[in-house]
């Protein structure tokens, strides 16, 4: 067996499997369950919680995926087609809430000494990952800085 035909053997696809939504997790134990006493080819089960209703599985063949998620509650079905290693990663890799955020922007602060109120964007600061808000819930115009990560985007500016 020569060098490229070991390659294409051990080479992996990823599948997306269509659940119940908000029965991710549920899906995710039975199906490794059931990996673990049959022994099946799977190689990783992928939860992502904005990719609700679906599960990412690691496998060589479509027919190994197929056979672990038969009789599983809450499996709607395998969604034809395969993923690629970018297309996963994609998935994954946590988003930048700044990134998409501009001035007019409504957010809410979810962390540190501001927690809980609405603001307007004024300022982004990409580089240090900062925004400069305006509190709307001040008697008088008050404008503080916070980090990207401690809001929320409630709704875009007009």
């Amino acid at each position: 067996m020569g060098e490229e035909e070991k390659a294409e053997k051990t080479k992996t696809t990823f599948f997306l499997i269509r659940t119940t939504a908000k029965q991710e997790q549920n899906v995710a134990i039975l199906l490794e369950k059931k990996v673990k006493t049959q022994s099946l080819e799977i190689y990783s089960i992928i939860i992502q919680p904005e990719l609700k209703g679906y599960l990412i599985i690691e496998a060589q063949k479509s027919s190994v995926v197929d056979n672990a998620i038969r009789d599983i509650p809450n499996v709607r079905r395998r969604v034809q087609g395969t993923m690629t290693l970018e297309d996963v990663e994609r998935a994954i890799k946590p988003k930048d809430l700044i990134e998409g955020l501009i001035p007019g922007d409504m957010v809410e602060v979810i962390a540190g000494p501001f927690q809980g109120i609405k603001a307007q964007v004024v300022q982004v600061d990409r580089e240090r990952k900062e925004l400069v808000l305006n509190i709307l819930e001040s008697a008088y115009p008050l404008k503080v800085t916070v980090s990207g990560d401690y809001v929320k985007p409630i709704k875009k500016g007009s």
